[in-house]
């Protein structure tokens, strides 16, 4: 399965991650690829509303959240985890992504 940035704003995430933090990434988008839909915890959940979490398990502890669309996951939002649970403007901020992807 091939991997698209929905924004240049999530490549720049991902390219200005921590050295070690790009290796979970690069590890995880891997997996992603391999596996697609079929990834689950503890590297992928579902958020509901065809939105998943992409986890890394280092430290800092970076998310991504993604859609699959048109037989290709996207990536539409990255953010290092500071709380439990995802934070509200960041599920919107993926949504809001998400909507522009497909309309």
């Amino acid at each position: 399965m091939e991997i698209y940035f929905a924004t240049k704003r999530i490549q720049t995430f991902v390219d200005r991650a921590p050295v070690k933090a790009r290796a979970h990434l690069a590890h995880v988008l891997d997996l992603l690829t391999k596996l697609g839909n079929e990834l689950r915890l503890p590297f992928s959940r579902s958020l509901g509303g065809q939105l998943f979490e992409l986890r890394t398990l280092g430290n800092p502890q970076l998310r991504l959240l993604y859609t699959f669309y048109k037989g290709q996951a996207v990536i539409l939002h990255g953010f290092v985890k500071k709380t439990q649970q995802t934070p509200k403007k960041e599920l919107e901020y993926a949504r809001k992504i998400l909507r522009s992807l497909t309309s």
